[in-house]
């Protein structure tokens, strides 16, 4: 299975709130991948030091575009 997740949140200098939530939500995420399960994290901009790292299982793509990144830009990349 793969599993594609908008890490936008989570790619901040400073998370706090909804950002830490989604920080520990991919970190997560990152220990359990595995051959079955696998993530595809999207994200506008690279991803920052404080994200997980890439693994053969948990990987970024980067998608770019500002306005309408959700409806339009993402969609296009699926």
């Amino acid at each position: 299975m793969i599993i594609g997740v908008d890490g936008n949140e989570a790619n901040v200098e400073f998370p706090v709130g909804v950002s830490v939530y989604t920080l520990n939500l991919l970190n997560y995420f990152q220990s359990k991948s595995s051959k079955d399960i696998q993530f595809i994290i999207y994200l506008r901009q690279s991803p920052n030091t404080k994200l997980p790292r890439e693994s053969e299982y948990f990987k970024y793509q980067v998608v770019r575009g500002k306005r309408l990144w959700l409806t339009v830009f993402l969609p296009l990349r699926l």
